[in-house]
């Protein structure tokens, strides 16, 4: 899986983050997010690289 450069959502400490991937190893990534003052390692079980729009759609009527 090639995410370098990739913007993605990453759950961190609870919370999703989105970020930009810059650093990729086998079972990590490092992402530069913009929340944080310094990089992110975060296990790629825990990011979000696929949009379902209709998903979108139904979590910002939660979040209103």
């Amino acid at each position: 899986m090639n995410l370098l450069g990739r913007k993605c959502l990453a759950v961190i400490d609870g919370v999703l983050s989105a970020g930009t991937v810059i650093e990729e190893y086998r079972y990590n990534v490092v992402m530069l997010i913009p929340e944080y003052k310094k990089t992110k390692i975060v296990r790629k079980d825990n990011l979000v690289t696929k949009f379902n729009p209709s998903a979108v759609k139904r979590l910002e009527k939660v979040l209103k």
